[in-house]
């Protein structure tokens, strides 16, 4: 009697069996089991399957097909959404089921690795990629760790360690932490609603203390003020450069007159 044998030996990665078919090994699919399988993540985006077992009818998000299938063992729906996988588990974040690739690469099928789309990274390409690395100025935090780093707030939603952005330095700022903040200081020419009248002053000093690092969110520098002199001139007979700089530190801060 004729004998058949399956395509290519299964590629070594499967058994033959009946009809001189295929049942290939886990994370290896195809005709001649010779393709690899990418890794799996919450897909960023979600869409119904449609005619999976080309019935041309769509079945409804109870109905389980392709159970046994190389990519989805347990099967999985056609409609969308599913409230529950094939072994009843309720599903919560319908919208994110898992995904080769997270939905977000293409699966090489000879190395079984996933080619991340641009701004994607991971093993599954499941989560973002921080803009330009924030410059080296700042670090890539997801999203819980924002949230934390902000008040101790919480975040747990699916996305909490797949969205990522960037926590700038001191002194930068942007979604990539390029820009630089400019020097903020008081403008030389301001109007007193106590006399109705316009203070002018040219007298440039130095301040820097712990307080003023605190109270300012700053780095340790000097920084350089151009400072009103409000309703009197000083002397420098009248009064010393440090009490001179203490007072007109109390002015702009409205903090109690120390060093």
């Amino acid at each position: 009697p004729a004998t058949a044998e399956c395509p290519n030996a299964c590629s070594g990665h499967g058994n033959c069996g009946d009809y001189d078919m295929c049942t290939c090994f886990r994370n290896f699919i195809g005709g001649d089991c010779s393709e690899r399988v990418c890794p799996f993540d919450r897909a960023f985006a979600d869409n119904p399957k449609g005619d999976l077992d080309g019935s041309e009818g769509i079945s409804g998000p109870g109905d389980t097909m392709l159970v046994g299938s190389q990519i989805f063992p347990s099967g999985t729906t056609e409609e969308f959404p599913a409230m529950a996988d094939s072994k009843g588990n309720v599903l919560a974040n319908t919208a994110h089921e898992y995904a080769e690739c997270s939905g977000k690469g293409n699966c090489d099928r000879e190395k079984g690795e996933c080619e991340c789309f641009t701004g994607y990274e991971g093993s599954a390409c499941q989560r973002m990629v921080c803009p330009n690395d924030c410059s080296g100025h700042g670090t890539c935090e997801s999203i819980r760790e924002l949230a934390a780093d902000d008040f101790s707030n919480l975040y747990s939603m699916w996305d909490a360690d797949r969205i990522y952005g960037c926590k700038c330095d001191p002194g930068y700022h942007g979604p990539d932490c390029w820009s630089r903040h400019c020097p903020v200081g008081v403008d030389p020419m301001y109007y007193d609603e106590s006399d109705v009248s316009i203070h002018v002053t040219t007298v440039t000093f130095a301040i820097f203390d712990a307080w003023c690092q605190d109270a300012l969110d700053v780095e340790p520098y000097y920084l350089r003020r151009q400072l009103l002199s409000e309703d009197h001139d000083y002397e420098e007979e009248e009064v010393s450069e440090v009490a001179f700089a203490a007072e007109q530190r109390r002015r702009l801060l409205q903090t109690p007159t120390t060093l």
